[in-house]
């Protein structure tokens, strides 16, 4: 790990390293000798919501914190468990009425990830329930969670040539039930950039996971829901732990061959750079030792480097406590990253494109359909006029969205 990251972050990636062998014991241990600030390292643990992982960590290394700290991880990690046991059985019960349908649900991230991860569905912190459907299965899978009482919180297509493009444009729909606090993201594709999904959509293939107490939900095969979780990550530049944490569980398990395997298909769908990007921070941060060869490999390519120091900094933004969105211009290394992360003009084109027709802009002026050609053209000024009414210079009329990560 770089030497300049707060004693704060270090200890919360040692307690998030998985599995809590004798190796993760001695770097907690370390980690937990330098002076702590342990009122900053549950700010810390909370922002990057692996609280529950890094509780776990600790008390496996036998470090205890301040009482009224304990006390507060302790309670969050049991009502963690509690949300994700919810989640789970939730996430049956939407598989059961999409299947009666003919709709053959995967389930990417939340609980089949934990079981992948760290072969338990409590140590992960789930927000809410990710489902990939085809794309023709978006509208009837919307309505069967509508019966579930399930609604958008997002604009949806209401004529039917706007259904396209809005699909082209954005890559799922959440939709909320707000009397239960649950929320589901419906995917159609697994990445907003259509040159990824397009060629992972290629490649898709399903197998089952279970999870105990005879559920069990079907998800992507290994291989590729590996990549997609560095497609993911590397989308948000890596601001939050937990995603390279997941990925550092299941690195930590590999084999070379496994590990090779994964990297030969990142570099056949033209995605190396987001896989370099994650075995570079889990040797960086998790210290993994079956993939520094490999790391060391990547890190003889500048544009490499680059991506890793940038995934760096956007993780610790104010010692690691700071949101992304909390920081003047602090989403432009994000937006940065993304660009160079691609590994052909295809990508890189489609990202030129996704920055000047947007969903926001289609849903804050719904133009007819022989004038959408504006809307590149009306980017910016729409993006002017969002900016100032975010600084309060004029009467905030579009709604809020909520941060998806």
């Amino acid at each position: 790990m770089t030497p300049d990251i707060p004693p704060e972050f270090r200890l919360l990636v040692a307690a998030s390293r998985w599995p809590h062998d004798a190796r993760s014991i001695t770097a907690v241990k370390a980690a937990a000798d330098e002076a702590i600030d342990w009122e900053h390292f549950l700010r810390v643990a909370t922002r990057h919501r692996v609280a529950s992982l890094a509780y776990s960590g600790l008390k496996s290394a036998q470090v205890t914190p301040p009482p009224e700290i304990a006390k507060l991880l302790e309670a969050f990690s049991i009502r963690q468990a509690g949300h994700s046991m919810h989640l789970a059985h939730e996430a049956m019960r939407i598989r059961r009425a999409l299947e009666e349908k003919s709709i053959e649900p995967l389930f990417v991230k939340g609980a089949t990830l934990g079981m992948l991860a760290y072969g338990s569905m409590v140590l992960k912190q789930g927000r809410d329930i990710d489902v990939l459907v085809k794309r023709s299965e978006v509208f009837p899978t919307l309505e069967i969670l509508r019966g579930f009482g399930y609604e958008p919180i997002h604009f949806v297509p209401s004529e039917p040539w706007q259904i396209e493009p809005w699909m082209d444009m954005t890559k799922d729909l959440e939709v909320v039930d707000r009397s239960r606090g649950m929320s589901v993201e419906i995917h159609w594709k697994l990445s907003d950039n259509n040159a990824f999904s397009r060629t992972l959509e290629k490649h898709y293939a399903a197998r089952e996971i279970s999870l105990g107490s005879g559920m069990s939900l079907r998800t992507l095969d290994q291989r590729i829901f590996v990549i997609y979780l560095c497609i993911h990550g590397a989308r948000h530049a890596w601001f939050r732990l937990k995603w390279s944490a997941d990925l550092a569980a299941i690195f930590a398990r590999a084999t070379p061959a496994e590990l090779q395997d994964y990297a030969a298909f990142a570099k056949e769908c033209r995605m190396e750079g987001c896989f370099a990007q994650a075995i570079l921070l889990c040797d960086s941060l998790f210290e993994l030792e079956n993939v520094r060869s490999m790391a060391e490999h990547f890190r003889k390519s500048r544009r490499y480097r680059l991506l890793e120091r940038i995934a760096l900094h956007m993780m610790t933004l104010g010692k690691g406590a700071t949101e992304v969105w909390d920081v003047r211009y602090g989403s432009v290394p994000q937006i940065f990253s993304q660009f160079i992360v691609g590994d052909d003009a295809s990508y890189f084109w489609n990202e030129v494109r996704s920055r000047f027709v947007t969903i926001t802009d289609v849903e804050e002026l719904r133009l007819p359909r022989h004038l959408t050609f504006l809307y590149p053209l009306l980017h910016i000024p729409l993006a002017i006029g969002r900016r100032l009414r975010d600084r309060g210079f004029m009467q905030r009329s579009a709604p809020v969205e909520a941060k998806k990560t």
